[in-house]
Formats: structure tokens, C-alpha cells, sequence
């Protein structure tokens, strides 16, 4: 056991200190010359700014005295020793938004090719100081020193972006705010404001004020319903016209460009809620569906703007002139994702525009109004932006921006088309994903770690031959809002490290750029950073594994504190630390964390068993029989999921059968569970265990090609008692068979809404004994549609039942006095989603 963990580490640490440097910054400069000695900053230091400088050296004192206490004059003559100079050069022989940095005994001079330029050489000055220069309060006993340095720095791309959608979840302008404050400090320099979604319309409109007094609110007295996390209260707000004013100023003295997004033809509901005439006329067709069809006619489905509509036209226009006169930037974008053509194509004036037009499809509907927007936009002086979808049905003016997210083929298309394209694939840069398996987000895109995000590099499988990268304007992150109502500071979360590795995407050269470099100075240095910017942001967890009786751990990077419980619960600071192997017969119970201050830790991790062991299938083997000396790994009854994953996805590879072997006899047989994530994964029950005998997995599988890969075991910590289940609600599903197989990624969701009075029961075969019983409601890994108002009962006979106990934010749990013959589950009143999802009981 010593013998792995010391081979993990040497591995680890041999990643890690690729490229280690002294002068530690994020994201990396082109140029960094480290020189001998330092400039210490003091109370009299003063900052020299001429006329076109002073703002940006008023930027600088005001950063500078929260955290010295320092009052340091903004003057304009430059004195001989003891300054900090700021200066404006537009014939710097570098591109725009480069800098030159000096740092030496005597002082620091910052000169920039344009404004720019200076606030970004005054984000790198203040990367060299003490990590405490970011404090909002007072920090004493700190040496303010920086190193004698000469810098040569510039970016990649002009365009370095992040989105933030303020429709599902709203943030106020002290919270806007404070995030652009952050992504300046990582040189992003521009701010996508996601303002207008179905779930909330959050910038004021004048002439059109029921955007604001209807359209931002949702809640059960609402036009708009309750969604994400909202709840059963009245959840909004807005922006007013001054605010914005007010955050666009704020932006850019940061160098912060903010591109308004106002989200059309579809995600639409807010404004179809508050002005319901946006919508289409249905057809004599559609009417004659009957009350089905007509039912759905109503605020709840409709959210795409009639293209057919020529006062839909009128209307944009006179928005989208209020939102261009308090946004200087050149671009508004205007979404154009997604959008459902179903009442399009049923709609008496629509179909007449397309026989008018000539049109066959609903693609040359939305192209027709992208057109439509684009004149308004350039009618108001701007240009358009949209997502990729806009390319389709048809070419627009080449000035319009696409912003590439469904994948780097239409990131290519884009940049082929000669559109200027921002690249920002969900797969990469969607940063509501999930960042591990274990923690909560989506992953629709994949699994958006933090390596993952790093490693994307536009140059390479020639995605844009030719002369096509010159149309690539830059990078973009995104953060939809989905999921950002729980736990609290979950947008930081979700966040940081992340815009950290896009920021060095943005800036540094791809040459320049390396994963173990990159990680080494942000886990050293960049993290002491963000803590004091107080960003709550997401610390690595360890690695926990488990093997021959031993849990091992391995730290998420050198020197990291990780503390560990033996007794299943949560780690706090005041948890033991992980100093060697941990002995166990329960690895189960442990639980391990790693943490950096008191209030910044990991999520919590068990152990993972280590492979089981490895299979290579020569090529046209057809099927083989191999088997596995599981006993450092198996050590006890119960259930067990077996996973078989290759490591190419190989449609010809098969898992056949899958038995475990006691002293060379079958004592159990697997059942297929499910094939996810490129794994064939079995179900294997053992019903009793005997550590002085030998344990052999043995499976029989088929593939026509060379395979290899690896077989690993995982005892579920939940019984598994053979269950029945009895409906009364509405199913998606047509059986409710997913609640009894245990698989936890697998649900069965009520749609329609349960009513008041729905029940579901399980039913267990036999009276069952065991410690508690908890339903968990809501998608796994996303936590969304769980039920809100409801309860458990519990029934010792299978007849009588009596309440328990009810559901706490989707979950519930109980401890049975008696062995339990069937579980209740009890609607009280419907939830504030349009669906209900609920999960396989966890059974201790």
C-alpha cells in the first residue's frame, strides 16, 4: 500500500512542478525578466498619472488603501525616487491592450499602448505584491514588496469574455458589480449580460413598462410561474436605467465591456407574458386539435415572437433603441438559440409571410427575422450578435458576430463564413457543467473539469484551416442560472478556479501555456489571491482510494491540509489531518476533505476501491473468458456494482456474463444494471463473505477488435431488498421499475404536476430491518423538480400506514421502530416546477 501511494505522489509532483517560477502570475505574461532586489511600497510612495492616466491612478490608490492603509498621491510630476508611474504610450510597438512593466529598487513604471494596456500592467503590479493587497480591510505587519521584474505583455485575443444569466437567478448590482471586478483582475475585458430569459426580463424599458412590473416577478401569484429554486414567494427584480448606466461606467474605468443580451425569437415567456400580442395567431388547424391543443394555448408554452407580425418589428425596434443609448458597445447581442418553430408553423400569419416570401421551412422564418433585427441594429448604429444558430436558413451581413457553443464544427462554420466568432463550447467553457462527478451541476456538455477547461487549444486538429482563425475574435466562458439558487455562493463556486484557466486561454500564448506550470501557480499563489478578493472558490478535493484493508490518500497538490472522519461523517477543521494510510474493515465510513482556510474547503469524498483489475482482448478474439483475484478490494457482503470500461468506446466490446467465485466455486451470478458513460456495469449481490477464503471475479466478453481496459468493484452502502412499488400519480414513465433496481442514476418523474393526495408506495417482499430509510427527490446531480410539500409514511404490516416525517428541501428520512413492510410516499401540494422527479430509496 505505502509502495502505491508513494508512486501516485512521485507522479503527482512530477507533473507539478513543470515550469514552477518565481514571479507566480495568472494568466502568464509573454515576457517576464526576474532581476535583482524589490521596491517596497510605502506610505509615501506616490503614483504619477498625467491627464489621461489620473483615473486609472485613482483606480490604483483606492485598490491599494483598503488593504495598506496607505493614502498614496495621485500627482502628475514624476519625482526622483519612490513612485509608481502610469503612462500612456499609443506608439508602444505592441498590440493593443500590451504593457511594459519595470519594476526596480527606486520605483514601478507601468506604460501601456493605450488605456487598456495601463489597467492591465496594473493588474500584474498588484499580482506582485502580498496576496493580503487584495483585503478589503486593514492587514498589518505585511511588507509591501515587489520583486525587481521587467515585463513584456500582451494578449492573444482582444476579445476575452464571460456571460452571466441574471434571468433564472437574479443578482443585484452590488453582486454584478463585484463580478466584474473579478474578471478584471484576471484580465477579462468583456461582461456577456444575459438580461432577458422565459424565466424573467431584468432591464427596465420605458415606453414598454410591464416588461418590468410583469415579466421580472414569478411566483404563484405571477404571470410567470415559479422555476429553478424560487419557490412559493415572489422572486424578481430588475435593473432600472440609471443602474445600468451606472454598471456600464463601473466596467469599463475596468476595462470591462458589456455586451447586452436581450434574448429573441425564443426564450421569450417574460415579454410573451407581459405583452401577449407578441405571440402568433393560430390556424383553423391548430383550433380544430381540439381542447388539448387549446388547453396548451395559453402563456405557459407560447415563448417565440410572431415573425409574421409587423408590429413585433415596430416594438423591437423601440427596445432595442432604449438598450443601445446606455450600452456604448458596439455589439447587442440578440440570442436566436433554440427556438421551437411549433407555433410557426400554425400560425395564420406566418404561414402567409412564408407563401409572400417564397419560403419552404421555418428555418428561412428565423433567418427572415434575424435579418430584421440586424436592420434595426444597424438602423441604432450597432451591430448584431447572436448564437450559432443564427447561420442557419440563410447568410448575414459579415460584421454580425456568432458566438459558437454547440460545438467547434460550427465554431469552424462560423470562422469559415468569414463571421467574427467567439469561441465558447459548452464542452469547454460552460461553467454551469458539472466539475467532477461528485459535485453538482450539469453535464449535458461532459464533465467541464478544471484540466478540461485548460486544455483547449482552437489550433488544433485544424479546426480552422487557412486564413479562417483570423475571423476567431477571442474566448468566452458561460454561466447559466439554472442551478445558482443553492448553496450559497455557488456562482463563485461554479466560477473560480475556472475563469483562471480561461483567462490564460484568453492571454497567453499557446506555446507559453502548461497544464502542471499553470496549476502550480495557481494552487501556490493565485489561490491566497482569490482568497483575499473573497471569492469563495471551488478547492480540489483529494484523491481517496481504498485497497487490501488500507484508504490512501492523495493530496490535491503539494502541502494541501486534507482531514478526514472515520465515522461517516462530514470533515470539519476540527477533523484529524491525513498523515499516512488509514488502517480500516469500514472504508465505507471514511470521509475525506481537503481544506484551505476555515471556510474554504473541498466537497467531501469517500473512498474508491482501486481496479480490481485489467482485461486485453486481442483483435477478432471473438468471446474470452478472464478472471480476478478480487480479495484486496472485496471485503464484504452486500451489493457490489461491477463496472467493465474500456479504455477506446468500442461498439463491438460486450460484457456476456459476470460471476463471483468462492475457493474456485460460483457462489453469485451479476445481472446486467446498464451501459452509461462508455461502461458496461453489472449488479452483483453477496449474500454472505469469509476473509480467509479466496474471491474471483470471472466474466465472459466479446469484441471483434483489440480491447483493453479496466474492471473496477464498488460495494453499495444501501440495501437492496427486493421492492414492489404502487402508483397513484402521473408517470412519464409508463412503470415505475427504475425505483427498484437501485440504480441512483436512474429516476422516474411525474409529469403532470403531482397533486395533493398523489401517493407512491413502495412495497418491500418481505418485512425489512434496518437503521433508516431516506427518499431523495430531485435530478440527481442537479437537485432541480424535488418535491416541495409532502411527506413519508411508513406502514409495519403492509396495510396501516402513519405519517413520519415530511420532506426538508426534497428529502426525507426516518428511522423505522419495527421492521418496515412498505414505504409512503405523500404529495400535500404540488411543487412550483412542472415536474417531479424522485429516486431510488436509500436503505441503511
Amino acid at each position: 500500500m505505502n509502495q502505491l501511494y508513494i508512486m501516485i505522489i512521485a507522479v503527482f509532483c512530477t507533473v507539478d512542478v513543470v515550469g514552477q517560477q518565481a514571479v507566480a502570475l495568472i494568466p502568464r505574461p509573454v515576457q517576464v525578466q526576474e532581476l535583482q532586489g524589490s521596491f517596497e511600497l510605502t506610505g509615501s510612495t506616490a503614483i504619477v498619472a498625467g491627464r489621461s492616466e489620473k483615473e486609472l491612478g485613482e483606480y490604483l490608490r483606492d485598490k491599494l488603501h483598503s488593504s495598506t492603509g496607505y493614502n498614496l498621491k495621485v500627482r502628475a510630476a514624476e519625482g526622483e525616487t519612490n513612485h509608481i508611474v502610469l503612462q500612456i504610450d499609443p506608439g508602444l510597438t505592441l498590440p493593443s491592450e500590451g504593457y511594459r512593466l519595470t519594476v526596480g529598487k527606486q520605483g514601478a513604471t507601468i506604460t501601456g499602448k493605450d488605456r487598456g494596456g495601463v489597467f492591465n500592467g496594473i493588474q500584474t503590479l498588484l499580482q506582485l505584491l502580498p496576496p493580503q493587497v487584495y483585503a478589503d480591510t486593514l492587514a498589518r505587519g505585511i511588507a509591501w514588496k515587489m520583486p525587481s521584474v521587467t515585463i513584456t505583455d500582451y494578449p492573444r485575443f482582444r476579445y476575452r469574455g464571460m456571460m452571466l444569466d441574471v434571468s433564472r437567478q437574479f443578482f443585484d448590482v452590488p453582486e454584478v458589480e463585484q463580478y466584474i471586478d473579478w474578471l478584471s483582475m484576471h484580465k477579462i475585458n468583456r461582461f456577456h449580460w444575459h438580461l432577458t430569459d422565459d424565466q424573467g426580463w431584468r432591464i427596465q424599458i420605458k415606453h414598454y413598462p410591464r416588461l418590468t412590473s410583469v415579466g421580472a416577478w414569478r411566483g404563484p401569484k405571477e404571470q410567470l410561474p415559479p422555476a429553478y429554486g424560487s419557490g412559493d414567494k415572489r422572486y424578481g427584480g430588475y435593473y432600472t436605467q440609471k443602474q445600468i448606466r451606472a454598471v456600464v461606467r463601473y466596467a469599463a474605468q475596468r476595462n470591462v465591456e458589456i455586451i447586452p443580451e436581450i434574448d429573441i425569437p425564443g426564450h421569450s415567456r417574460a415579454v410573451a407574458v407581459s405583452y401577449p400580442q407578441i405571440l402568433c395567431k393560430p390556424d383553423t388547424a391548430f383550433l380544430e386539435k381540439g381542447s388539448r391543443a387549446t388547453a396548451n394555448w395559453d402563456w405557459r408554452d407560447p415563448n417565440v415572437w410572431c415573425v409574421g407580425n409587423e408590429q413585433n418589428y415596430k416594438m423591437l425596434k423601440v427596445i432595442l433603441k432604449e438598450v443601445a443609448s446606455f450600452f456604448p458597445s458596439k455589439y447587442i447581442h440578440i440570442g436566436g438559440d433554440e427556438v421551437n418553430p411549433y407555433y410557426w408553423d400554425h400560425c395564420t400569419r406566418c404561414r402567409a409571410l412564408m407563401k409572400k416570401e417564397h419560403m419552404t421551412n421555418a428555418m428561412e422564418l428565423q433567418h427572415y427575422f434575424m435579418q430584421r433585427v440586424e436592420g434595426i441594429l444597424h438602423s441604432l448604429g450597432k451591430r448584431m450578435a447572436g448564437w450559432d444558430e443564427i447561420m442557419d436558413g440563410g447568410k448575414l451581413d459579415s460584421t454580425t458576430a456568432v458566438y459558437a457553443w454547440r460545438s467547434t464544427a460550427k465554431a469552424s462554420e462560423a470562422a469559415m463564413s468569414h463571421y467574427p466568432t467567439v469561441l465558447m463550447m459548452g464542452s469547454y467553457f460552460y461553467f454551469d457543467m458539472a466539475q467532477s462527478v461528485n459535485d453538482r451541476g450539469h453535464d449535458w456538455a461532459g464533465i467541464v473539469s478544471l484540466k478540461k477547461v485548460y486544455s483547449f487549444n482552437p489550433l488544433e486538429n485544424n479546426l480552422f484551416p487557412d486564413a479562417s482563425f483570423h475571423y476567431v475574435k477571442g474566448v468566452q466562458g458561460a454561466l447559466w442560472s439554472e442551478l445558482l439558487n443553492k448553496p450559497p455562493r455557488f456562482m463563485e463556486y461554479q466560477s473560480y478556479p475556472r475563469i483562471a484557466a480561461l483567462a490564460e486561454i484568453g492571454w497567453t500564448p499557446q506555446g507559453e501555456r502548461n497544464w502542471g506550470d499553470f496549476y502550480t501557480r495557481l494552487t501556490h499563489t493565485h489561490f491566497e489571491r482569490m482568497k483575499y478578493m473573497n471569492i469563495a472558490f471551488r478547492v480540489p478535493p483529494p484523491e481517496v482510494w481504498y485497497r487490501s484493508g488500507y484508504v490512501t490518500v492523495v493530496p490535491p497538490y503539494p502541502g494541501a491540509e486534507v482531514r478526514y472522519t472515520t465515522d461517516g461523517s462530514i470533515p470539519t477543521v476540527a477533523s484529524p489531518i491525513y498523515r499516512d494510510s488509514i488502517a480500516t474493515r469500514f472504508p465505507d465510513s471514511v470521509q475525506c476533505r481537503t481544506f484551505y482556510s476555515a471556510s474554504l474547503a473541498s466537497i467531501p469524498l469517500k473512498p474508491v476501491r482501486v481496479a480490481a483489475g485489467e482485461w486485453t482482448m486481442e483483435p477478432a478474439t471473438g468471446m474470452t473468458q478472464q478472471a480476478w483475484n478480487i480479495n484486496p478490494v472485496f471485503d464484504q457482503a452486500g451489493s457490489w456494482d461491477i463496472a467493465f470500461t474500456p479504455d477506446t468506446l468500442d461498439n463491438t466490446f460486450s460484457v456476456k456474463q459476470v460471476e463471483l467465485l468462492e475457493n474456485g466455486i460460483t457462489i453469485s451470478s451479476a445481472r446486467l444494471g446498464n451501459i452509461t458513460k462508455g461502461s458496461w456495469r453489472y449488479r452483483l449481490v453477496v449474500p454472505a463473505y469469509d476473509a480467509t477464503k479466496q474471491y474471483t471475479l470471472r466474466a465472459e466478453m466479446q469484441s471483434s477488435k483489440a480491447s483493453t481496459g479496466k474492471v473496477s468493484m464498488q460495494r453499495l452502502p444501501y440495501l437492496t431488498p427486493e421492492t414492489g412499488i404502487i402508483v397513484n400519480m402521473p408517470l412519464m414513465q409508463h412503470n415505475a421499475l427504475p425505483l427498484t433496481d437501485y440504480d441512483f442514476s436512474t429516476t422516474v418523474s411525474c409529469m403532470p404536476n403531482a397533486r395533493a393526495g398523489d401517493n407512491l408506495t413502495f412495497v418491500f417482499a418481505s418485512p425489512l430491518v434496518c437503521k433508516t430509510i431516506t427518499s431523495v427527490t430531485g435530478m440527481p446531480m442537479l437537485g432541480l423538480f424535488p418535491i416541495q410539500h409532502g411527506h413519508l409514511e411508513l406502514s409495519y404490516d403492509g396495510t396501516h400506514f402513519e405519517y413520519a416525517v415530511p420532506y426538508t428541501d426534497g428529502t426525507a428520512s426516518v428511522s423505522p421502530a419495527h421492521a418496515v413492510k412498505a414505504v409512503r410516499i405523500v404529495i400535500d401540494a404540488p411543487t412550483d416546477a412542472p415536474m417531479m422527479v424522485i429516486q431510488d430509496l436509500r436503505i441503511e
